[in-house]
This record gives C-alpha cells, sequence and structure tokens, in this order.
C-alpha cells in the first residue's frame, strides 16, 4: 500500500483496539453503537477483518455523527484497502469535521490511491489553507507523494506552501530538491537561491544549487558555487567530482585535475571517480600522469582503454592494452551506461562526448580492431544523439559479432529512434534467439509491436514472461498496460499503469501520458487531462501531450 506509512502516522493517537468510548446512560443507540464496536474491537483481535468491519460499520450507522466511531471504521478500510468505502466514512467524518487537517490529509491520500488525482490536489489544498503551518503533518503529506511516485502532488504542495508561507526557508529548499528531480533546472535554481537568501547558512544547499546550475548549463556558476560550498565543507567527494566536472566544461582542466587531487581516499573506493581523474588528467596534458595511475576495481574495460589512451598520449607502447580489451572480464554495458553516463552528465556532454568520440575515431583509424572499443563510440554517439552514426558503427560489430547480445540491442534502440521498425525488431529478435529467457528484450520488443497496434497476442506473452523473470519492472508493466491499451481494454489498461507507476524509482512521463490516454478511453476526461498535465509538468517535450489537454480542456469547459 502506497500510504501504508502516512497513514498509520495520521491515525496515531486515535482510538486503538483497547479503547473504547465512554458510554453515556439512558441513549439506546449509542449503547448500541459501542456495543457493535466492542464487538468490533474483538473481532479484530482475533484476525476477522471482515466481521470486525461489519461491526464498526453497524457502529457507525447508529451514530453517524460520532467522530471517534467513523474514524475507527476509516481506519480499518485503509489497512484492508478498502478505497472506495474509506473515502465514503472520510466523506462522512468531513461533514462533521469541516476544518479537521488531518481528514484532507487523509482524503487527499485516499483519492491518490483511488487515482483521482485531481480530487487529491483539491483535498490538499483544503488543508493547507486550514493551516499551512503545520511543518509536521504537510512534511509527511510531501514524503507520501515521492512514496507512491507522485512527485508533482508533491510539488503542488510545495509550491503552495511556499505560497503560503514565502519566507520559511525549509519548504523553499524542499520545493528545490523536489523540482532538481524532474530535471527542471531553472525551478531549482530560483527555489535553492531563494532559501539561501532567506537562510545563508544552509551550506549542504549550496551543493543542490551548483547541480542545478550544471543543469543549466551556467557552468561558472556552478564553480563559484561548488567552490563556496566546499569551502563549508572540505573533502565532500561528490562535491568535488561536480566541481572538476563544472571547471572541466569551462576549460579549467589544470584546476579539475586540482580538485581530484584532494580526492585521493574517495578514488581508491569509487571506480567512476578515478576514471574521471583518468579523463582530466588526459584533458589537461597530464597524460604521462594518468599513464601511471592505479586502476581502482569496478570498471575493469573502461580503465584499461582509458589508460591505453593515457599511455598513446604519453608516447608508451599501448596496442597490448587494446588488443587484449574484448577479453577483459567485465559489463561493457553496465560500464557505458552508469560510469560513463554520469561522466557524460557533471563533465559535459557534448565536451566530454566530443572527446570520447574523437578518441575511439582514432583509435579506429590507426586500424585497432575491438568491439568494445567500437561499442564504447557508439555509446557516445548515442549519448549526443547521433543515431545515424552510432546504427554504422554498430551494424558491422553485429555483423562481426552476431553472437554478442550488446550490438544487437543497441542497434534496436537507434533503429527505433530512426523510425526503422523492421530493423529493430530483428535485432530484438536475434537478442532472443541468443536467450529466450532476456527479460529487457521481450519487454522491448512487446513494446514494439503495441507502439505499432500488432502482434498484441504474441506482446502479450512476452511481456508476461518477461514479469516472471522482474515481476516488479514498472517499464514492463506498463507495457503490458499499454498492450491492454491498444486491445480497448481501459480498466486493466489503468490498472497495470497504475502499477508500474507505483513500481517505478521515479515519476515518469510516458507512463503518465499513457495512463491519461487510457482514463479518455474508458471516458473519463477529467483525469485524463490531470495526467497529461502530470506527464508535461515531468517533461515539458513530451510529444502530443500539449495538444491533447488544449483539445480535452475545452471540452471541460464546456461541460462545466
Amino acid at each position: 500500500m502506497s500510504f501504508t506509512l502516512v497513514f498509520v502516522w495520521l491515525f496515531a493517537g486515535c482510538v486503538t483496539s483497547g479503547d473504547a468510548p465512554v458510554l453515556r446512560s439512558g441513549q439506546t443507540s449509542e449503547a448500541d453503537a459501542y456495543t457493535h464496536f466492542l464487538a468490533g474491537v474483538v473481532l479484530e483481535r482475533q484476525g476477522k477483518s471482515e466481521a470486525a468491519i461489519e461491526e464498526y460499520q453497524k457502529a457507525a450507522d447508529l451514530m453517524p455523527d460520532s467522530y471517534e466511531l467513523n474514524w475507527r471504521l476509516l481506519r480499518t478500510y485503509i489497512d484492508s484497502t478498502d478505497y472506495v468505502n474509506a473515502e465514503k466514512t472520510c466523506s462522512r467524518l468531513l461533514k462533521v469535521e469541516q476544518e479537521n487537517v488531518r481528514l484532507w490529509i487523509v482524503m487527499g491520500t485516499i483519492q491518490q490511491e483511488l487515482g483521482n488525482q485531481e480530487a487529491a490536489s483539491e483535498a490538499f489544498e483544503k488543508a493547507l489553507a486550514l493551516n499551512p503551518q503545520n511543518e509536521e503533518e504537510f512534511g509527511w503529506l510531501v514524503d507520501a507523494g515521492d512514496r507512491s511516485m507522485d512527485w508533482i502532488t508533491a510539488i503542488q504542495v510545495l509550491e503552495k506552501l511556499v505560497e503560503l508561507t514565502p519566507d520559511k526557508a525549509e519548504w523553499q529548499a524542499a520545493l528545490g530538491m523536489h523540482l532538481s528531480r524532474i530535471n527542471d533546472g531553472e525551478g531549482a535554481r530560483k527555489a535553492f537561491e531563494k532559501a539561501l537568501q532567506l537562510k545563508p547558512d544552509m551550506n549542504e544547499l549550496r551543493m543542490q544549487l551548483g547541480l542545478a546550475y550544471l543543469q543549466l548549463n551556467q557552468d561558472q556558476a556552478a564553480v563559484d558555487t561548488l567552490r563556496t560550498y566546499l569551502s563549508g565543507a572540505p573533502g565532500n567527494a561528490r562535491a568535488g567530482e561536480m566541481l572538476a566536472g563544472a571547471l572541466c566544461r569551462t576549460g579549467q582542466y589544470a584546476a579539475a585535475v586540482e580538485e581530484l587531487s584532494k580526492l585521493e581516499d574517495a578514488r581508491g573506493e569509487d571506480a567512476g571517480l578515478n576514471l574521471e581523474f583518468m579523463y582530466t588528467l588526459l584533458r589537461a596534458g597530464q597524460a604521462r600522469t594518468a599513464a601511471d595511475l592505479k586502476a581502482t576495481e569496478g570498471t575493469p574495460i573502461l580503465s584499461t582503454l582509458f589508460t591505453a589512451l593515457a599511455r598513446k598520449h604519453a608516447g608508451d607502447p599501448y596496442r597490448p592494452l587494446l588488443d587484449t580489451l574484448d577479453e577483459v572480464e567485465g559489463d561493457i554495458d553496465e560500464e557505458c551506461g552508469g560510469v560513463l553516463g554520469t561522466m557524460f552528465f557533471f563533465f559535459g556532454e557534448k565536451d566530454a562526448g566530443e572527446f570520447i568520440i574523437n578518441e575511439m575515431k582514432a583509435l579506429r583509424d590507426e586500424g585497432v580492431n575491438s568491439m568494445r572499443v567500437d561499442i564504447v563510440l557508439a555509446r557516445a554517439y548515442m549519448n549526443v544523439e547521433k543515431h545515424a552514426e552510432a546504427e554504422a558503427v554498430l551494424a558491422k560489430v553485429a555483423e562481426a559479432h552476431p553472437d554478442e547480445k550488446y550490438p544487437h540491442l543497441y542497434l534496436s534502440t537507434v533503429y527505433d529512434e530512426l523510425e526503422r521498425f523492421r530493423d529493430a525488431e530483428k535485432h530484438l529478435k536475434r537478442c532472443l534467439e541468443l536467450n529466450p529467457e532476456d527479460a529487457e528484450a521481450m519487454n522491448n520488443l512487446a513494446y514494439l509491436y503495441a507502439e505499432r497496434d500488432m502482434r498484441l497476442d504474441e506482446a502479450e506473452a512476452l511481456l508476461k514472461r518477461a514479469l516472471e523473470v522482474q515481476p516488479d519492472s514498472g517499464y514492463y508493466l506498463d507495457s503490458l498496460g499499454w498492450v491492454y491499451f491498444r486491445r480497448g481494454d481501459a480498466d486493466k489498461a489503468i490498472e497495470y499503469i497504475r502499477r508500474a507507476i507505483v513500481a517505478m524509482d521515479h515519476d515518469d512521463a510516458i507512463l503518465r501520458d499513457h495512463l491519461g490516454d487510457a482514463y479518455l478511453m474508458k471516458g473519463d476526461v477529467k483525469r485524463a487531462v490531470s495526467e497529461w498535465r502530470r506527464a508535461r509538468r515531468l517533461d515539458p517535450k513530451l510529444e502530443g501531450v500539449q495538444e491533447k489537454i488544449e483539445k480535452h480542456s475545452k471540452k471541460l469547459e464546456k461541460v462545466g
């Protein structure tokens, strides 16, 4: 249950199974109500939750204005994940306690569980209007949005809190953190700068502000901010890495080397950081130092490759390392996706990406014949969205190494970007020939079919097999939901896409867009528009979303 922790907290201090209301003599309906209540307590202790709910419901029906009896019923419905009846009970309580902040928060979380995002936002806004100063309750509310992967609701709550209490530095800081998570660098920058104006001693925020500047490619501002942060927190490896990246982005390679030199202990434990140090040394023209640098365990393939580059630039023999590169034990996909991807982000996608591309091309021009050199080159091309160039490299690799998975997998991605469906399909099928239990390839092929509204039976079978391998994959659940959408089964589509959203480790614009489409198919235009707005907030560039919002918002206005 997404909001278990929040509900536990919200009900803390309320009637427990050991507490019974005090009877008021002479009131038969009350006596009957409390008799049912006590019976419910006994049944709940015995683990008979359904029978307990029946007794609590009878008690609440006899005393519909009793806050304590209805609250207990509400808690029991939530514990049993019966959110439909929880909503009814909460509505009844709100008729009695219209200005109860906690009740409005509970109503909002119930509406989120039911998928009613607009109703949830309205409930949260009501709670905020009643008492914007209650930091504890609204802090839990923001956490609830995080746990349910509903980042936009959390952001909307924080934006309202900032509006109502503009001089509260902590809310500004929390808003900045959440905006950074959805890659809204400009919004995060403004929030962090405001928080630091209000409370300059919040030094940790300077690191986050530096990250926001990097997101916005405001590299010198990132340098200045991160230097200020490190003056108060020397030795922070992540901040030092970010500062080195910002310095490289501005061409200050020697200064970047100086910063990373301070992190010797961290580099000894972090293979990625050590690899970035090698990169920085190469950019600073210190190839001799880079060549003598001891590799850290964790990136065997890329460390070997970078050591070869360093030896080459230092004038030392380097070809023997490259001749054995394809035999080095390691996972090239993991190293490229994790370590190399991080390097591109911190040190500049354009700057670092072009360096890697030029170095790999130079090796190939010298006659180096290495599948892994080619894969690193192709991944760098893909990272800077040069898909045609990546295809040219990968096609030759796949032909030369037909039994290797990754060239085929990457080619399928590239061909999908180039809208060459048949080629993408062919290489995904090759992945499955190599490993029939490859869940990633199953999902990608199924989604390829679903996007084109074809072979839906085959797509469903593939996804069910993939979910047997990884039952909690948000991507696979979404793909299956999308298959059901293509079949016209709105209810199943909504079910699986909502499960996918909760299963993800981040809120996702494409999943929100899919959920909006499914709600539209069901005829629920209001919820559809709500989800599309979430999708657009998560990714303003997502194709077609704004057009759907404008089109269907007009329909809502006519109905309203």
